[in-house]
């Protein structure tokens, strides 16, 4: 039976009541963090119990829009986001998850800290089920590059595409291979195999056989680290 530290290592997680009692400490210890303690991060941890153990997801989005609101919490934000953008197949709900509504989370979440919904918001900005036909590039490149400075690799692979292809921008390789270097450098396959490409093919940039292969082999010793996580976390 358990002890009274409320740690998993102190409860036997295959007896129903200790279950229980764990899942109640926790709450409580949460709930003090939040209420009493007013620390954002034992808020956040409150309303993520709520969402994914105890599937109340009402009380939860209570908690992270408050947290976010309130303690401008970028995490809570995102995840407010997040729960708007589903709300119709999770049921739960502060607001009617208007797109404006779902932009005002994500932005917010975005100056918080939250390299996720920069991504969103530059995605969002661009596509016509959340803006129509009203398409904001300027928009979409500062949420990219807000989370590229701030070293989200995919939005860096992202901006070195738009350059590459010159989708909606004026073609830029130099602008191009900045940002795939930079995705490269933050282990991002994607920015690798187009820094090899470009430089095997001089597509826009000076060709250079070396360097394709170097980038060439950072694909593949990325791709061996990939497969061995995947293969430790199915352990």
């Amino acid at each position: 039976m358990a002890t009274s530290a409320s740690t998993p290592y102190s409860y036997d997680l295959s007896n129903e009541e200790d279950v229980k009692h764990y899942l109640k400490n926790i709450e409580i210890e949460y709930s003090f963090h939040c209420f009493s303690e007013k620390n954002p991060d034992g808020c956040y941890r409150l309303a993520s119990f709520y969402d994914t153990i105890k599937i109340d997801k009402k009380k939860a989005m209570k908690l992270y829009q408050t947290n976010c609101d309130d303690n401008e919490h970028g995490d809570s934000c995102n995840k407010l986001a997040k729960h708007m953008m589903l709300k119709g197949k999770l049921g739960g709900g502060i607001k009617d998850g208007k797109t404006e509504d779902i932009f005002q989370y994500h932005h917010k979440a975005c100056h918080y800290g939250n390299n996720e919904s920069c991504y969103s918001s530059a995605l969002m900005n661009m596509d016509p089920e959340y803006v129509g036909e009203n398409k904001n590039l300027k928009k979409c490149l500062e949420y990219f590059n807000k989370a590229c400075d701030r070293n989200d690799g995919r939005s860096c692979s992202k901006l070195g595409e738009i350059y590459r292809k010159g989708s909606h921008v004026q073609r830029d390789m130099i602008k191009a291979l900045e940002y795939h270097k930079k995705g490269c450098d933050l282990e991002m396959p994607q920015s690798c195999v187009n820094l090899s490409y470009m430089y095997r093919k001089g597509d826009g940039i000076p060709k250079n056989d070396d360097l394709a292969e170097k980038y060439r082999d950072i694909v593949k010793k990325l791709a061996e680290k990939d497969k061995a996580s995947t293969m430790k976390m199915s352990q």
